[in-house]
């Protein structure tokens, strides 16, 4: 179930990040569990969808204010 807390993740890129690689997703889907954040992705260019914790994505916005300084 998405909330407000979680709705302006939907639509948003990043890389999911497993082990030593990453992979360019898309956001379906987000809820909160258990006071966390999980999030659906898929892959861009790819198929199927997959419920992760959303620590395991690093969002474009993300990666370009780590950048900026």
């Amino acid at each position: 179930m998405t909330t407000r807390t979680t709705s302006h993740l939907i639509g948003r890129t990043g890389r999911y990040l497993i082990n030593a690689a990453s992979f360019p997703v898309t956001i379906i889907d987000a809820r909160e569990h258990f006071g966390r954040i999980d999030i659906e992705i898929e892959p861009i260019g790819g198929s199927g969808a997959i419920w992760v914790e959303r620590s395991s994505v690093r969002l474009v916005d993300d990666a370009k204010e780590s950048t900026d300084g």
